[in-house]
């Protein structure tokens, strides 16, 4: 390890509640004897984790979309991102060994916030998680960057204390964020680009889509989609985003929220009953998605001549609208 890489003293651990939806775990300790502890994860939360020092492993007997357990093991200088909501499994630390490991937790909505909905070339399945999927799995590992371990060190060394440390610190998580996306991304761009869909490809995808229409409120699990229309979750995304311009989950959303538009439009919903038809749970997840996706609140939505005002074109119920002038009030 070089040794400009900053190595805690041994047992150290410090959780930093850096705003709602946003942690920064650090931890730094060298057990005595092999350590293996059992943990269950029951969040839907992101994890962007870093290992300046480290050996052991993490194993899952069964993640959802696998057949088989499921063994990672983190080594010296890696980063991951990480996203396996109701899962568990079990954690090992070899003695001897220091542990040196940062992670940052962030809800998939806040990331979303962030990117202000606009991805490049992100895996499907991670774009999904981003937009509330919470069906999936996800994992990418790869090396730890120069970049970002400077942006640990400044994080660890930092050079405020109260809410200005807080505002610093927080400066610097949301940037370890970005420099995993961007080695996500550009890992993607490596990757060649994927062949034009074929005849049987395209009516799995529209059966799919006849399938999500037909119960917006209660839609099936994306594994239990792909295998009714005989493919994978995966194969099945890509053809979405082929066909459609974006994931089965992004898709989903976008038909929710046109019928929720088309319920305000006439006038037979309030902006609760209309985001409950659709299937939302939560009036303020429905109220941030529908601003992002039309660019002003529901409550601005309701009556037609204001639709008109905004430009925005009456179309039949249940049809979304992929692309017209979104105007903001």
């Amino acid at each position: 390890m070089p040794k400009s890489a900053p190595r805690p003293s041994s047992g150290s651990k410090q959780t930093v509640h850096l705003r709602p939806g946003l942690d920064l775990h650090i931890a730094g300790f060298k057990p005595g004897e092999t350590m293996q502890m059992d943990f269950e994860i029951r969040d839907t939360f992101l994890r962007f984790s870093f290992y300046l020092d480290g050996n052991g492993y993490m194993a899952w007997p069964l993640l959802k979309g696998y057949c088989a357990p499921k063994k990672i093991r983190p080594i010296e200088r890696c980063s991951s991102v990480s996203f396996y909501p109701e899962s568990e499994g079990s954690i090992c630390f070899p003695a001897g060994h220091h542990q040196y490991h940062l992670t940052v937790q962030i809800s998939p909505a806040l990331l979303n916030a962030f990117m202000g909905g606009r991805f490049r070339r992100i895996p499907y399945d991670l774009e999904a998680i981003s937009e509330g999927c919470n069906t999936i799995d996800f994992f990418h590992y790869g090396p730890l960057s120069p970049e970002m371990e400077t942006a640990i060190r400044q994080i660890i060394d930092c050079p405020y204390s109260g809410s200005l440390g807080q505002i610093y610190q927080e400066s610097r998580a949301i940037e370890l964020i970005a420099h995993k996306l961007a080695q996500i991304e550009a890992c993607a761009e490596d990757m060649p680009a994927p062949n034009k869909l074929r005849l049987n490809e395209v009516e799995r995808v529209q059966h799919a889509k006849d399938i999500l229409m037909r119960d917006l409120e209660n839609p099936p699990r994306l594994f239990d989609l792909a295998r009714a229309v005989g493919t994978t979750h995966t194969q099945l995304n890509r053809g979405f985003r082929s066909v459609f311009g974006t994931s089965v989950f992004g898709y989903l959303r976008q038909l929710r929220l046109e019928k929720a538009r088309h319920f305000l439009e006439q006038g037979s919903m309030n902006v609760t009953e209309a985001a409950v038809a659709v299937g939302y749970n939560s009036l303020s997840s429905f109220s941030r998605a529908f601003s992002s996706h039309f660019g002003f609140k529901p409550a601005s939505y309701l009556k037609k001549d204001r639709l008109m005002e905004l430009g925005v074109p009456a179309t039949a119920p249940g049809t979304p609208v992929f692309a017209f002038e979104r105007k903001r009030i």
